[in-house]
């Protein structure tokens, strides 16, 4: 990075003609450092957990007058949540209870169940990185005869494409307890031995492994920035500030709310065998974004930022 910085610098510096600050066309490379999340809520009791994130960007200002101007650019920006479900048990029964389910291998004949899911201390990490295409309108004034000291602003609208590293991950640690109800005679309740080990397909997993896709879309989030201009040269301006993005929109792509898929964890057949019991590969975990339960996903950044202006034109 420190490479790349030199050569942009020096790149510029050969080919720049410019003039005094004020009007003109300006080249800014910037970096960003925050935390950057994805802010949703589910059911009241899963909350998103913001994490840092960063962002690059290449970009261009052009001011019309001393004070005020128009920028755009390219970037690319980091964004990553922590969700932490401490438990969950019946509390919505069409997301952790399946009723009416067949075992096969049950002696001396098939009969009915009922799965029952529960998650305790549960901990999922999401991430994806996008790339930001900025829209404002900006603002300078400097102070002095020298006029080596100034400050700047920004506000606008920016769009937000995902476009790789659109992760979820359930992190070890995180508590999955799988029993049945079994509904002749009295019923009775299998939910594993009492050391915790799986039992006829039901026990308690503590590293599930469970990782798949988000199922997110393009962003729109409105901008604001705002800091102190320190000029370097005639033509240098060093940028020291702070950043605020706010999502507009919900990026969950689509109403997955009638399907089965949706559910935060999809059971496979009502089969249950001895021989399987490793549960990340006869359940489906679709993860907090992707489920139902979560219906507002935006968009979410705030932290410092530092950028190097040059004057082209």
């Amino acid at each position: 990075m420190k490479k790349f910085l030199s050569t942009f610098i020096l790149l510029f510096l050969l080919i720049s003609n410019a003039q005094a600050q004020g009007e003109g066309v300006y080249l800014t490379f910037s970096e960003s450092l925050g935390m950057n999340t994805f802010h949703y809520k589910m059911d009241n009791r899963v909350t998103s957990n913001s994490r840092p994130g960063y962002s690059n960007a290449l970009g261009f200002q052009y001011f019309f007058s001393d004070h005020w101007g128009i920028g755009s650019g390219l970037g690319i920006t980091y964004y990553s949540t922590i969700a932490n479900y401490e438990n969950s048990y019946l509390n919505d029964p069409t997301h952790y209870q399946f009723n009416d389910r067949i075992d096969d291998d049950w002696i001396p004949a098939p009969i009915k169940y009922d799965l029952q899911l529960r998650l305790s201390n549960w901990q999922e990490k999401q991430t994806a990185y996008f790339l930001e295409v900025p829209f404002m309108t900006c603002f300078q004034t400097k102070w002095g005869k020298k006029q080596r000291l100034g400050v700047y602003g920004g506000v606008g609208i920016k769009m937000q494409v995902p476009i790789f590293g659109n992760k979820f991950e359930v992190t070890n640690g995180s508590e999955l307890l799988i029993q049945g109800y079994y509904h002749d005679g009295d019923g009775i309740t299998i939910d594993g031995a009492p050391n915790g080990s799986p039992t006829h397909g039901f026990g308690k997993y503590n590293n599930t492994g469970f990782n798949s896709d988000l199922d997110i879309k393009m962003s729109f989030a409105g901008i604001f920035e705002t800091g102190l201009l320190i000029s370097l040269n005639r033509w240098i301006d060093l940028a020291v500030g702070g950043y605020f993005d706010f999502g507009l929109n919900n990026i969950k792509n689509g109403n997955k709310s009638d399907y089965d898929n949706a559910y935060l964890i999809t059971p496979g057949n009502g089969n249950i065998h001895d021989e399987s019991v490793i549960i990340k590969d006869r359940y489906i975990y679709n993860g907090i974004i992707n489920s139902y339960v979560t219906e507002d996903v935006k968009l979410r950044g705030v932290g410092g930022k530092i950028s190097l202006r040059m004057k082209v034109m």
